[in-house]
């Protein structure tokens, strides 16, 4: 699938934080190689993983190359139990899509629900809330989700994002009322919000944050929490349909020994340094 530039996801003020962060990865995957931890024998096949823009976490570059910390890490479980894998670009509906088919293996920086849930396995790296992000100087006066509706205010969402039930029935109901506008990615979003064609949206800060500041409007940006949005289990999905057995559980034991060692939070708290709110609402797994 072809993307416009604007949804690939680059930016050019992230080239330097991903470098860092692919140096970091780098010395890292030397570590654990080692360490004298045997690599296993690997997977039976190159395993597909559904890739998209995802902030800093995944960048996707206009040549169609993958990077940043999720791509980092899955370099070392790679190394770890020797696996390869290959990096299919592809916007974040589609991949939720082939979830259902077992066209690809593995989905980055998925949120847990109870339709994904039953296509395959969530390895948990850290939990998140999605939070209503606004250019407001104050924070808005909203509480919850029927509060927005009631607001009267407009709200873009990137298409294929879902944070559970509420957010759907916000959603839907926004939709009915006309006042609701899907996305390809948190780029146009960012963009529409300088531009002051919308009021709101909600997503994840992390998933914000490199399109804030790529907009220009990171100092800006004012977080709400929504008190019937919940903070949900968020992770790599292992799809069950298309992938051997035998390497399901090799890919899954291998990527939790490594979040449990602390390699996916090193890798994500280095690249997002910048702005100061964008690992608001983050709770990593091996720090709880």
């Amino acid at each position: 699938m072809a993307f416009a530039p604007e949804a690939r996801g680059c930016r050019s003020y992230g080239g330097s934080i991903v470098r860092l962060v692919l140096a970091v990865a780098l010395l890292w995957v030397v570590a654990v190689g080692s360490a004298g931890q045997a690599a296993a024998a690997g997977c039976s096949r190159p395993i597909r993983v559904a890739s998209s823009p995802l902030g800093l976490l995944m960048t996707v570059d206009y040549d169609g190359t993958v990077s940043g910390p999720d791509r980092a890490f899955l370099t070392m479980v790679g190394q770890r139990i020797g696996c390869e894998f290959r990096y299919d670009v592809m916007s974040r509906a589609r991949a939720f899509q082939l979830m259902a088919t077992g066209e690809t293996d593995l989905i980055p920086s998925a949120i847990r629900t109870e339709q994904r849930d039953g296509f395959g396995e969530l390895v948990v790296f850290y939990h998140t809330r999605a939070l209503l992000i606004s250019l407001r100087d104050r924070q808005l006066k909203i509480r919850d989700t029927a509060g927005f509706l009631a607001s009267g205010l407009t709200l873009d969402l990137v298409r294929g994002y879902d944070y559970g039930a509420t957010y759907r029935w916000l959603e839907d109901a926004m939709a009915s009322k006309g006042r609701l506008s899907e996305n390809v990615d948190p780029a146009a979003i960012a963009r529409k919000l300088l531009a002051e064609r919308t009021d709101a949206t909600i997503m994840s800060a992390q998933a914000f944050s490199q399109d804030a500041l790529a907009a220009g409007i990171a100092d800006k940006v004012t977080l709400t929490k929504l008190d019937d949005l919940p903070a949900f289990d968020t992770g790599i999905y292992v799809v069950r349909a298309g992938l051997d057995p035998a390497d399901a559980a090799l890919l899954t034991s291998g990527m939790r020994a490594l979040v449990a060692e602390g390699y996916y939070t090193g890798l994500v708290r280095a690249a997002f340094m910048k702005p100061h709110w964008a690992l608001e609402g983050v709770e990593f797994a091996d720090e709880k």
